[in-house]
């Protein structure tokens, strides 16, 4: 009989290890190991990780890490048929319990095959996400259309959130996650994305009237950023006001310590694609993304 239950810590090694079974043998130990380490730190939570043990063994897990803005990130479960979709159900109610509204898990192309217990969970596959990445030694010198910037301050918290729900309208960037959300939970989860700087959120102005948000995210590594959201409200798409914001954010950089910057675009969003990749923006992976709404 298999029972599935949350993570022990006795265990903690190896469901860790057969959380990175596809992963190839030379890396999965260190990987491994560097989860082992989060959860003996407190930065993964035991209580998202959930087993299957057969005869008192691990057999399989399933691993969601709740995250700011009412969210939570599925890794794709790793367990013998019949039992993966039990892993992932019991996730799925930890997680609501928390009060979550969005999960998502992502897929390389070569882990497609591995989805199906999500999907008969109730994921849905929604769009494939580019991830780019630009090496900030070589940036480009280029004049820039006149905006004017203010970074984010408390103050100018109720613009901002205003602008920002503004660029959501007719968005290419996963539009199927419009309305999910209150626009707290939005503004928390970009927060949460990587070390907050309100220096790096911006408020795009053109003249007296706000055109479009800019947020910038330090990663862990503390050499890599992160492009968190650009957006543009809809009358002021297609006037390369997008590229004067990347541009902005680029020279921005040159100060800090910074070796590289990376971002995620919808493959529906071409437009965006266009301008990245005109800016030096070279395509690292893509991922299959899929979603699961609570209702």
């Amino acid at each position: 009989m298999t029972v599935i239950e949350p993570l022990r810590p006795e265990d903690w090694s190896a469901a860790m290890l057969l959380a990175f079974a596809r992963v190839p043998e030379a890396e999965r130990g260190e990987r491994a190991q560097q989860c082992v380490n989060l959860l003996a730190a407190g930065r993964l939570d035991p209580r998202g990780v959930w087993v299957a043990r057969r005869a008192g063994k691990p057999v399989g897990v399933q691993v969601c890490v709740p995250l700011a803005g009412s969210t939570c990130l599925f890794w794709l479960p790793t367990a013998p048929n019949g039992v993966a979709a039990r892993l992932v159900q019991a996730g799925l109610d930890h997680c609501r319990s928390l009060g979550c509204k969005v999960a998502q898990a992502l897929a390389h192309a070569d882990e497609i095959a591995h989805t199906g217990p999500l999907l008969r969970c109730g994921f849905r596959p929604t769009t494939r996400m580019h991830l780019l990445e630009h090496d900030l030694r070589n940036l480009i010198d280029e004049p820039t259309a006149p905006l004017r910037f203010e970074a984010f301050r408390p103050s100018l918290q109720a613009a901002f959130a205003a602008t920002l729900q503004r660029t959501y309208e007719g968005t290419l960037d996963c539009p199927e996650l419009n309305g999910a959300r209150t626009m707290d939970e939005i503004l928390a989860g970009h927060r949460g994305q990587g070390r907050f700087h309100p220096d790096f959120w911006w408020l795009a102005y053109e003249g007296a009237e706000p055109v479009g948000v800019l947020m910038l995210a330090e990663l862990p590594d503390g050499l890599t950023w992160e492009v968190a959201y650009l957006g543009m409200v809809p009358e002021c798409r297609r006037r390369r006001l997008g590229r004067a914001m990347m541009l902005h954010a680029l020279d921005a950089l040159r100060a800090q310590p910074v070796a590289r910057l990376t971002l995620a675009v919808d493959t529906r969003n071409e437009p965006a694609l266009r301008l990245y990749r005109s800016l030096g923006f070279v395509e690292t992976k893509s991922n299959e993304v899929l979603l699961y709404f609570f209702r």
